[in-house]
């Protein structure tokens, strides 16, 4: 996109722009549905976060730290560009699938990897190299501060709403399309009882 120049957008140009916008929301969107779906599993996590919407202001530090252990848990991350992989030039247009999921559930890195705890990412930064849900280097995500940003401001416009709670007792089943995104299989469907 950044690279477009024609005063005209033409045909290609117009493609080029629609596929990185669709591509793009794609990616909030389902950080924004894990994040939902694992805060509202977890009433302390849901409450705090409604909490810090209730206060309507900047920083949002335990949202925040709620969206990155979703995002630890549930990536929604794709290679786009040909890389240099292990001595190997991996061409244009080969799917490569990097193992995030191991990468975050180490338990030496992070204790108790299969438990839901936002408050991990309020005790310090990961190491470098240890949480990379957007990529990392020049091949990270461009706009991943924007879908932060976006999944933020969608957390906190729920809870300002009204109560939600799952409309599932049991977690999401993973869901699987082509490429390498996981998204929650039933929809991540809730129930919100607004307040009067």
């Amino acid at each position: 996109m950044l690279a477009a120049k024609a005063e005209i957008m033409t045909q290609d140009v117009v493609i080029d722009q629609v596929t990185i916008y669709l591509i793009g929301g794609q990616t909030s969107s389902l950080a924004a549905a894990w994040t939902v779906e694992r805060a509202l599993r977890h009433p302390h996590a849901w409450a705090r976060v409604a909490a810090e919407a209730a206060q309507d202001g900047d920083p949002a530090p335990y949202t925040d730290a709620v969206i990155n252990e979703a995002l630890r848990l549930f990536h929604p991350w794709f290679l786009r560009q040909p890389c240099d992989i292990g001595g190997y030039r991996v061409p244009a247009g080969t799917w490569v699938v990097l193992s995030f999921w191991d990468l975050h559930r180490r338990p030496d890195l992070y204790p108790d990897p299969e438990t839901f705890r936002p408050e991990r990412f309020l005790e310090g930064s990961p190491a470098r190299g240890t949480w990379m849900p957007f990529g990392t280097g020049p091949h990270a995500c461009a706009a991943a501060q924007l879908a932060h940003a976006q999944v933020r401001e969608l957390m906190h416009a729920l809870a300002r709403r009204g109560d939600l709670e799952p409309a599932s007792p049991r977690d999401e089943r993973l869901g699987h399309r082509s490429g390498s995104e996981i998204y929650p299989a039933q929809g991540c469907r809730v129930i919100l009882r607004t307040r009067r």
